[in-house]
């Protein structure tokens, strides 16, 4: 018997139309058009190399839906443009981490899987190498190539279909140390304030990308007894998140 898989906007759709479920959830998060957009805009040819920077100090999992819907757009891009990707062992964290992922790479291009707390040395390395391009934020003082969605919007749209629900207790869920989630979450506080919802600090939870972290951080706001009624969450984890509120 055949067995029926479904992404992430059919699991997402499900959650939604579960009356039973807790509140409605909406994820932001990057698709494989973005990794496309890497070799357009790059031209690059050869090799690339994948390398990921620490998020915010800790350790990154390529395991994450998230990463895995990325690696699979750059890696269909890669191969359109015949192209080889090499996944690098590296994870930096400082300047001099990242300019060393571009000389031991081997490759004739580096594509940087986020920008963590690394704006600065990117602006930095981009003086003396320009074979690199970063998925990320755009930044008004950034001198480098970034790829990346648009965040503000992006949160904007979420927060404003779970307002037009009727949802008026509307939860944020973000690592807001991460500049890309910073920028969604100053989209949330636009559509709230363009739906006259107030905006209540308590709704914003601090959460890291990982499933068990964003478990935690909800469960921790349900027992402290926040009420909420809909979630904008900073990527796919927010799927995966079981709660037994009713």
């Amino acid at each position: 018997m055949e067995q029926k898989t479904s992404d992430t906007h059919q699991k997402a759709l499900q959650i939604n139309l579960d009356p039973s479920k807790y509140g409605t959830f909406v994820e932001i998060g990057a698709g494989q058009e973005v990794g496309r957009w890497f070799f357009r805009v790059g031209g690059a040819s050869g090799t690339i190399a994948l390398v990921t920077p620490r998020p915010q100090g800790r350790e990154g999992r390529l395991s994450d839906p998230f990463f895995l819907e990325l690696l699979a757009g750059v890696g269909e891009a890669a191969r359109e443009r015949g192209c080889d990707l090499i996944m690098s062992h590296l994870a930096p964290a400082t300047y001099e981490d990242v300019a060393a992922a571009m000389t031991t790479s081997r490759a004739d291009g580096v594509i940087f899987l986020g920008q963590s707390t690394l704006h600065a040395a990117f602006n930095r390395l981009v003086e003396t190498e320009a074979r690199f391009v970063v998925w990320g934020a755009q930044f008004p003082d950034q001198r480098y190539c970034s790829i990346g969605s648009d965040n503000v919007r992006g949160g904007r749209r979420a927060t404003a279909h779970l307002a037009r629900l009727g949802r008026t207790r509307i939860s944020f869920l973000g690592d807001l140390e991460a500049p890309e989630v910073v920028q969604r979450h100053q989209g949330y506080i636009e559509a709230l304030e363009e739906a006259g919802l107030p905006f209540d600090p308590d709704l914003v939870v601090p959460a890291h990308f990982e499933i068990e972290s964003a478990e935690a951080a909800v469960d921790a706001m349900i027992a402290r007894g926040v009420r909420f009624d809909g979630l904008v969450a900073q990527t796919d984890a927010a799927y995966h998140i079981k709660t037994n509120a009713s």
